[in-house]
């Protein structure tokens, strides 16, 4: 098990009790996780936590090494590229559920709820398009497919976790407070966010550039 919780850290997931119940509790015993800091820490990396611990993850122990720098910005480049339609999402549940505080870890959306809530309400309709569009360039008419688009994007995101398979029921992962978290620090460093976006925005050119010029 604790070999499973490090190869988890190292490919990037969020460990939290929603996703993966077993490996939140070991972390969560100061002995267990202490031995998978030892796995991690020889691969310069190390246990991190959301602030209300709802979420474990691997960050790195140094930035010493040109690779880990680029590792480090790739993810954040990531990150950027997940957080609005992220966002944007979350306010669709909020509102279609007409909750007046954000999900949290643990919350629940049920597909068909949430689709024949948006369904009638052409606001939430046409908010439900605009995520869409930020997530598949190919556009879609239909509210029904257009809401299992979302969704299968957000568990691919890793922000929910379908309660049991086939059900369309689904919980909001610890991830959901990271990404909070981020929030917080643009919010304290909005110069990086600029920076960040318009490195994001002159990557994203290129290959349009290159397709203009191309014999």
């Amino acid at each position: 098990m604790i070999r499973d919780t490090a190869e988890r850290l190292l490919r990037g997931e969020f460990i939290c009790s929603t996703v993966c119940p077993e490996a939140y509790r070991d972390l969560t015993e100061p002995e267990t996780r202490a031995k998978v800091e030892a796995i991690l820490a020889p691969l310069n990396r190390k246990i991190s936590e959301t602030a209300n611990k709802a979420a474990y993850y691997a960050t790195w122990i140094s930035l010493e090494l040109s690779e880990d720098r680029a590792s480090v910005k790739k993810e954040f480049q990531t990150v950027m590229e997940q957080l609005r339609p992220v966002l944007e999402f979350i306010l669709l549940v909020m509102d279609a559920s007409t909750r007046d505080h954000p999900m949290m870890p643990g919350s629940q959306v049920t597909e068909a709820e949430l689709t024949a809530r948006v369904q009638n309400n052409q606001y939430l309709t046409t908010r439900a398009k605009k995520i869409n569009t930020l997530l598949n360039k190919r556009p879609q008419t239909e509210v029904p497919e257009i809401i299992r688009i979302i969704i299968d994007r957000m568990v691919k995101y890793e922000i929910l976790r379908e309660n049991v398979p086939g059900t369309r029921i689904f919980t909001f992962t610890g991830k959901v407070d990271y990404i909070y978290e981020v929030l917080e620090f643009i919010d304290a460093h909005e110069n990086i966010l600029a920076e960040e976006e318009k490195a994001l925005e002159q990557q994203k050119q290129k290959p349009e550039e290159e397709d203009l010029f191309s014999s």
